[in-house]
This record gives C-alpha cells, sequence and structure tokens, in this order.
C-alpha cells in the first residue's frame, strides 16, 4: 500500500467514507426494488389463502435479514475507519 502523508490520509479516508456511503445508498435502492418484486406475489398469496404462516413467516424474517445489509455496510466502515488510524498512530507516520 502506498504511502500517504496526514493530509493525503485524511482525503483518502473521507472518499472512501463517501464512496460507500453512496454504494450503500445504492445497494438499498437496489435491494428495495428486489423487495417489491419478491413481496408483491407473496402477498397476493397470503391474500388468497394459498401460502401458510409457516412459509410467509421466514419470507418475512428473510427480508429482515436482506435489510440490514446496508448497517452492516456502515459497520464495515466504521471499523474500517477505526482500524485505519490505529495502523497510522502505530506505524508513527
Amino acid at each position: 500500500m502506498a504511502q500517504f502523508d496526514n493530509e493525503e490520509a485524511i482525503a483518502y479516508a473521507f472518499f472512501m467514507i463517501v464512496t460507500l456511503l453512496i454504494l450503500g445508498a445504492a445497494t438499498w435502492m437496489a435491494m428495495s426494488y428486489g423487495f417489491n418484486l419478491i413481496m408483491t406475489p407473496v402477498n397476493a398469496q397470503i391474500a388468497e389463502g394459498t401460502m401458510s404462516t409457516q412459509t410467509a413467516a421466514p419470507i418475512a424474517f428473510g427480508m429482515q435479514i436482506l435489510a440490514a445489509v446496508p448497517v452492516f455496510l456502515l459497520v464495515g466502515v466504521f471499523i474500517w475507519a477505526i482500524l485505519a488510524s490505529v495502523n497510522k498512530r502505530n506505524s508513527g507516520q
């Protein structure tokens, strides 16, 4: 990895955080469209009575887990920022 001075490191970290936030927002928007594609027929089957609660509950759980992907992305950015600063401090730069 290239060595950065303090100003370059701050600019790089800021760029990466903004980039990851934009990618997280884009991921969330794309996943919202996918959720709609999945949940529309599921809701129709529930309304018709052709899908049981035992089937609908795992589908809902899966949708909730997938909805948390942007949160995992933000946690990853936070951990990366902490590790990058600790690494910078320990390297004496």
